[in-house]
């Protein structure tokens, strides 16, 4: 299980990527512990940054913690930290060297963050973190629904994309 139960998944163009899930990020690059928190198992050296959640395969990766916080880096240097705060049910959004990122945090039965990322090249990230929820905890021990927030995770960018085009 992942540190202090909170999780999520990832998905590049629509596919499960298993090893963005419970990442490190340092300037080595990223390592995966799918299920198990990367901050208790890590052997690399220096700074390193943890997340349960990390999006981007080029110069640009979003990392998801917990069920409020979204950071933006250039390779492993921070450009932004968001906190959830008063920005439930808002979409949020950021263009960093031309990656569009979508983030939105809902409060349903649980806290949840949900983010889209769409690279210059068409490459479309998508992925969500929360308690109780993601890499080790799919059987709804916590009674979180992993199955709901990847349903929810299609349809919160589905609706974006649609009110985008009517505009």
């Amino acid at each position: 299980m992942a540190y202090s139960d909170y999780g999520g998944f990832a998905y590049k163009n629509g596919v499960r990527e298993d090893s963005r899930s419970d990442v490190e990020l340092s300037p080595e690059g990223l390592r995966s512990t799918p299920g198990q928190w990367p901050g208790f198992t890590s052997t690399a050296p220096g700074r390193k940054e943890c997340f349960h959640v990390i999006l981007g395969s080029g110069l640009i990766f979003v990392g998801l913690y917990k069920q409020t916080m979204i950071n933006i880096f250039r390779g492993s240097e921070r450009v932004e930290n968001l906190y959830w705060g008063e920005k439930a049910g808002l979409f949020l959004s950021r263009k960093v060297d031309g990656v569009l990122i979508e983030m939105r945090w809902e409060v349903t039965d649980n806290h949840y963050q949900y983010v889209r990322m769409i690279e210059p090249n068409g490459t479309v990230w998508t992925g969500f973190s929360g308690y109780g929820v993601g890499a080790g905890k799919e059987d709804g021990g916590h009674g979180f629904s992993t199955a709901k927030c990847v349903g929810r995770l299609e349809n919160i960018f589905e609706t974006i994309t649609n009110e985008r085009e009517k505009s």
